[in-house]
């Protein structure tokens, strides 16, 4: 196979990003400059007396950007927010990556987006209003209504239920400007009877009508929703035979799935990738990661540049972490700035592991974020809504169940922890040795913290020893300090963990207390 249309293909990544970028922070600082001249003017012309001045408006209920993130605070960027969302409309993409990065770059702030997206769907931008209805979709989805009691969910499925109304509201309006992907979600929200009557006749009009629009992703749906592709052999069938044939990219990458061994497999890979399939470039770069790392670089970079969510996610990855064997394989260069960007912009367009990513940065305060713990909140739960995985469930109940970043709610933390725990996450179990040790929602009982820790070490996470040896030594474990007994403790830790074992056993000593985070591994 031929890799050379990689190489030209790819758009530099200053050129993905930067350019939207330096567009709307130079329209900013203009504004600033404005502002400030129109100050100046206004403070000459005031005479030296008392004056009445009025307090800005205060940010919404749960506002976690404040007023100076609203598009009004922004009229010029929010125009060129417009104009790209516009080239999307025009390309019948829901792609509104560039859009997403103006906003970002006019407030430094990616949960400005929601208020971006309604402002423009109010002016009948139809990617905005796609955009509306799929969020509005999920948007009372919460744990809570997986995990509470039966007695306590009508009210939240009540919630949902006008979500869903609102969603399909959203996507109707959409889909009556002919915009193919809002066709598309509408048609099976029909289908399925999400938030409008079940209808499947209409349904399958609407799909058909889109279908005959010509899109690549129209006519992969219509063939999926149809049954078309479910198998090896499917590839064969005349209509699925005709959209390879036409290069569709998208049916070439679903049939890879069903593909009979490796090799098959990596040469449909091989020929979505080469027809602009950024999910197939993705694929292959991490199949030749180890072997092929600059090969592999140059696909991954190609992805970016296609605007997949995961292959941002993974790149971002590389340029926020130090120099390493990696970069020095393949060259490229660690940059803060660039790779805090994508993986913001990652995250906006939904990515679960650049979500888990920035959640712990705000947490902590990592890659020049302020520390923010409402943020991390915020992030985690539009986790648990979307996707509901046992780490950001646990995560997230612990910071109910400790109040930081959001008001404190044991009862609910301690059941989100516990389910995250029953599914198998070990840390979870920390969680809640945590809880005895502190009496959260329970008794104070240090021994039972020690049992529990032994439930997470039994459960593969070593850390947990080193836990039991700090409790220990430092006589926190309700009996006398035992430092020889901590040892013990961390020899066992050791066969699993190496020296690292010894070297966190160290740091923990140095706190007079035992705090652990939401997230792994992490002292304090």
């Amino acid at each position: 196979m031929k890799h050379g249309f990689f190489l030209t293909g790819i758009l530099a990544l200053s050129a993905l990003l930067a350019a939207p970028y330096a567009e709307a922070q130079e329209q900013a600082a203009h504004q600033r400059s404005v502002r400030k001249t129109k100050t100046k003017r206004k403070s000459r012309s005031v005479k030296k007396k008392s004056v009445q001045t009025t307090r800005p408006e205060l940010p919404k209920a749960g506002s976690l950007v404040g007023i100076e993130a609203s598009p009004n605070a922004h009229p010029e960027q929010y125009k060129l927010f417009i104009e790209k969302l516009n080239a999307q409309v025009s390309a019948n993409s829901p792609d509104a990556c560039e859009a997403m990065a103006v906003a970002l770059a006019a407030t430094g702030s990616e949960f400005c987006l929601d208020e971006w997206m309604e402002k423009a769907a109010q002016d009948n931008n139809a990617v905005a209003m796609h955009y509306m209805g799929m969020t509005s979709a999920v948007k009372n989805a919460s744990p809570e209504l997986r995990y509470l009691p039966p007695q306590q969910r009508q009210q939240l499925l009540s919630q949902q239920y006008n979500s869903a109304k609102e969603a399909a509201t959203w996507l109707k309006k959409a889909a009556d400007k002919k915009f193919e992907p809002a066709m598309l979600d509408y048609s099976n929200f029909m289908r399925n009877g999400i938030g409008t009557i079940k209808n499947e006749a209409g349904a399958n009009r609407l799909l058909l009508e889109a279908s005959k629009m010509g899109s690549y992703e129209t006519r992969f749906t219509w063939l999926l929703q149809n049954g078309r592709l479910t198998r090896w052999a499917d590839r064969e069938r005349t209509e699925v035979n005709s959209e390879i044939k036409r290069g569709n990219h998208m049916v070439i990458y679903y049939m890879s799935q069903f593909a009979p061994n490796s090799r098959e497999q990596l040469d449909w890979l091989k020929q979505a990738a080469e027809k602009g399939n950024g999910s197939a470039m993705y694929s292959l770069s991490s199949v030749l990661s180890k072997t092929k790392p600059q090969e592999s670089l140059a696909l991954l970079k190609a992805a970016v540049a296609k605007h997949d969510p995961a292959a941002m996610s993974v790149y971002s990855a590389f340029l926020l972490a130090e120099e390493g064997p990696y970069h020095q394989q393949t060259g490229l260069k660690p940059n803060r700035e660039l790779g805090l960007a994508i993986l913001r912009l990652s995250a906006m367009m939904g990515n679960a592991q650049s979500r888990r990513t920035l959640a712990k940065a705000y947490f902590r305060g990592d890659y020049g974020l302020s520390r923010d713990t409402s943020k991390a909140y915020a992030h985690l739960r539009w986790l648990n809504t979307a996707q509901r995985d046992p780490i950001s469930l646990a995560a997230q109940g612990f910071m109910l169940m400790t109040g930081d970043g959001t008001k404190q709610d044991i009862a609910t933390g301690a059941r989100y922890i516990a389910h995250a725990a029953n599914a198998k996450y070990s840390y979870a179990h920390v969680m809640r040795a945590y809880a005895y040790y502190k009496g959260l929602g329970t008794t104070r009982d240090p021994r039972m913290a020690v049992e529990v820790l032994q439930e997470a070490a039994a459960a593969g996470f070593a850390h947990a020893y080193i836990y039991i040896a700090y409790l220990t030594a430092k006589g926190l474990h309700g009996a006398a300090p035992d430092l020889r007994g901590a040892e013990r403790y961390v020899n066992i830790a050791s066969l699993n963990l190496g020296n690292a074992a010894k070297s966190f056993f160290e740091e923990l000593m140095k706190e007079n207390d035992w705090v652990i985070t939401p997230f792994p591994l992490e002292k304090k």
